[in-house]
C-alpha cells in the first residue's frame, strides 16, 4: 500500500513572546539534532540503535518532549543515511524546522504546548 504524505504550509501570526519561545524549540531542536549527531558512532543510522544510546539524555539535555526526542533522532539517522547515498557528510542542524509523527495528525496540540498557550494559524481560508 502507497503512504501518501501531505504537507500543510500555513502562516502563524504568533505574538512577539509565542515567537521567542517557538524561536527557542527550534533551537533547542536543531542543538539535540547536532548533538546526538556528534555523540553517536558516524557510521550509525540505524534510528532504534540510535534512540538506545542517546534518548534519555536528548530528553534532559534539551528539555524536548519525547516526541520531539524521537523526531531529532529520527532526522540525524534519516540524515546519515541521505549523506551515505549520496558520498557525503551530514551537515550542521540549523533552527529552521520541527517535525511532529504521524500520530500528532493535523492537530495543533504539539505547537500549542511547545507555546504553552494557544495560537492564531492563518491560511487562505481564514483563521482556525
Amino acid at each position: 500500500m502507497t503512504e501518501q504524505v501531505l504537507t500543510v504550509r500555513c502562516k502563524l501570526s504568533p505574538t512577539d513572546s509565542q515567537a521567542e519561545e517557538m524561536d527557542d524549540t527550534l533551537k533547542a531542536f536543531a542543538d539535540a539534532c547536532n548533538w546526538i549527531n556528534q555523540n553517536t558512532p558516524a557510521k550509525l543510522r540505524n534510528k532504534v540503535r540510535i534512540q538506545g544510546i542517546v534518548y534519555q539524555d536528548v530528553r534532559a539535555k534539551f528539555g524536548l518532549s519525547a516526541n520531539l526526542a524521537i523526531r531529532a533522532i529520527n532526522r540525524v539517522a534519516s540524515n546519515r543515511k541521505t549523506a551515505m547515498k549520496d558520498h557525503s557528510s551530514v551537515k550542521n542542524f540549523e533552527p529552521t524546522s520541527i517535525d511532529y509523527d504521524t500520530r500528532e495528525g493535523f492537530d495543533l496540540a504539539p505547537i500549542r504546548r511547545a507555546l504553552n498557550s494557544c495560537v492564531n494559524i492563518f491560511n487562505l481560508y481564514g483563521c482556525f
